[in-house]
């Protein structure tokens, strides 16, 4: 996604098909209170530059509710 692909490529390079690689991303923009693609993209990019300015290299936010 970060690099713009389409759903037909993302589903391409992992095998699935389009559909169920946007009822994912449907899922992660859900999850992440993201009210369209763009607002999760913009989200994922402040994650990632985020993670990489963090010399202590902490592992990813757990997930609320487990």
């Amino acid at each position: 996604m970060l690099a713009g692909l389409t759903y037909r490529e993302i589903g391409d390079r992992l095998f699935i098909s389009a559909k169920t690689v946007e009822h994912h991303v449907a899922r992660m923009r859900n999850r992440l209170n993201c009210a369209n693609r763009t607002e999760l993209l913009a989200l994922l990019r402040t994650l990632v530059a985020d993670r990489a300015s963090d010399t202590a290299g902490q592992p990813w936010p757990r997930r609320a509710g487990r």
